[in-house]
C-alpha cells in the first residue's frame, strides 16, 4: 500500500463520494447474514471500498454503526457512531449530513457545526476535527429546545502515520 495514501486526498474523496450516495440519500441497502438486523450501504471506487453498516433497535430509538474504508482489501480508515433519534428528526438529520457531504466539508465526518430550519436545529460539537483522528457529538433540537436525539462519533486512519 502506498505510504503517500495517508497524505493524499484520495481517502476523503472516497468518503465524500460514498456519503453523497449513502445514508443521507435513498440508497439501496443490503444486510450481512451473520449480523442480524444490519443495514449495509456499500460503495466501491477503483481499489477502494467503503461500507457503512448500521443497526436500529426494534421498539427502541437507539442506533449505532460504523463506516470503514478499505484499500486493496485492507482497512485503512474507520468511523463509529452511536446514539438515538426520534423518527421525526431523521429527515432533518439527513439534510444536515448532506449539507457537508455535498460541499466536501469534513466536520468530524458528520453534519455542519450548525444547521437550522423553521422547526429544528442541528448542532455538531466537534472535539477533534482531523480526518486522521476525530471525535464529537451531534444533536438535534426541536422548536422548544427539546432534544430530538444525538449521536456520538469517533474515527481515525488505520495506516501508520
Amino acid at each position: 500500500m502506498p505510504s503517500q495514501l495517508t497524505e493524499s486526498s484520495e481517502i476523503l474523496d472516497v468518503f465524500f463520494s460514498a456519503m453523497r450516495q449513502g445514508y443521507a440519500t435513498k440508497p439501496k441497502k443490503g444486510t450481512i447474514a451473520e449480523l442480524p438486523g444490519s443495514k449495509v450501504i456499500p460503495f466501491e471506487s477503483g481499489e477502494f471500498k467503503l461500507i457503512d453498516c448500521y443497526f436500529t433497535i426494534p421498539d427502541n430509538l437507539a442506533s449505532f454503526g460504523q463506516t470503514i474504508i478499505w484499500h486493496n482489501n485492507t482497512p485503512i480508515w474507520m468511523m463509529s457512531y452511536h446514539g438515538w433519534y426520534f423518527e421525526e428528526a431523521i429527515p432533518f438529520l439527513k439534510r444536515a449530513l448532506s449539507e457537508t457531504y455535498s460541499k466536501n466539508n469534513f466536520f468530524g465526518g458528520r453534519g455542519p457545526h450548525f444547521f437550522r430550519d423553521n422547526l429544528m436545529t442541528y448542532i455538531n460539537n466537534v472535539e477533534k476535527n482531523d480526518w486522521k483522528s476525530f471525535r464529537g457529538r451531534e444533536e438535534i433540537f426541536g422548536p422548544n429546545g427539546t432534544s430530538l436525539g444525538w449521536h456520538g462519533y469517533q474515527g481515525m486512519i488505520l495506516l501508520p502515520l
